[in-house]
């Protein structure tokens, strides 16, 4: 019997394995930020008095639940983003300093590093999400 590290998982097992598809990296990557994470419309209205002319009012569950929906996303691009950085060199991570999101680091680097003769880097993250996806297919 293998002891389990914080996470639950072996940890002779790369975490590097695990984190991607374990947190929903991937999809993020791929996909970018749903239209969900910076929706404006509210979920919910205040009650409208009766006879009143003024605009509704969203209600406080609603913006409430509009900003933890952000986070989320936001938290989980963020953390898909150094999921990725932590198998760049600093000279790459230089590069990519400025690109606001995961699924942008991903398509550079899909575009400079997925080529014949280019640096492995591209082939090193890809295979670490490749390999985590097959091992937690949802």
């Amino acid at each position: 019997m293998h002891a389990l590290n914080g996470n639950g998982n072996d940890p002779k097992q790369s975490d590097m394995d695990q984190i991607p598809i374990m947190d929903g990296y991937w999809l993020i990557t791929v996909e970018g930020l749903p239209d969900l994470a910076n929706q404006e419309t509210p979920f919910w209205y205040n009650p409208k008095p009766v006879g009143s002319t003024e605009a509704p009012s969203e209600s406080w569950e609603s913006l409430i639940k509009r900003c933890k929906l952000k986070d989320k996303y936001y938290n989980l691009d963020d953390g898909a983003k150094g999921a990725i950085k932590q198998r760049l060199t600093n000279a790459i991570i230089e590069e990519i300093k400025d690109l606001s999101s995961a699924k942008e680091v991903w398509k550079y680097l899909e575009t400079k590093y997925n080529k014949a003769g280019s640096a492995q880097v591209f082939g090193d993250i890809q295979k670490v999400y490749n390999d985590s996806q097959d091992k937690w297919q949802w």
